[in-house]
């Protein structure tokens, strides 16, 4: 009898989860952007992406975010090479580990502060002459 009762709950069971389905878990949206500019390096859970980025992620999902900590890019033709360079400071909540280990409670966005520098570089014409 105990045997019999306890199927029936077993099919019971089965017979509520397929009607019912399983619960979907809460998804999360996390945004890594960058701070003057957009468009550099970060990386989320390991794959490196472009900023701004967001991605969708199970609610209670722990995850690296970081950001490459020193970019340089080519954006002047008077200047022969890279000529601006960007080095991380802080994320926006004034965390300086790089990367980080977020965990998703809820749609999250993360800034990191980034400091811009600019290369210069000077010339004489005509070219200086030294005398005696």
């Amino acid at each position: 009898m105990k045997t019999k009762l306890f199927v029936l709950i077993l099919l019971f069971a089965a017979l509520i989860i397929m009607l019912t389905g399983c619960p979907t878990p809460t998804k999360f949206t996390l945004t890594v952007r960058t701070t003057p500019e957009s468009g550099l390096s970060v990386s989320i859970a390991g794959v490196s992406y472009d900023t701004p980025k967001t991605v969708t992620l199970n609610g209670g999902t722990s995850t690296d975010i970081g950001v490459t900590a020193l970019q340089e890019k080519d954006r002047s033709g008077q200047v022969t090479g890279p000529d601006t360079r960007f080095t991380f400071i802080q994320w926006n909540d004034t965390i300086t580990n790089n990367p980080r280990t977020i965990t998703l409670t809820s749609n999250m966005t993360y800034t990191a502060d980034m400091k811009l520098e600019y290369k210069v570089t000077t010339s004489t014409s005509p070219a200086a002459h030294h005398y005696p």
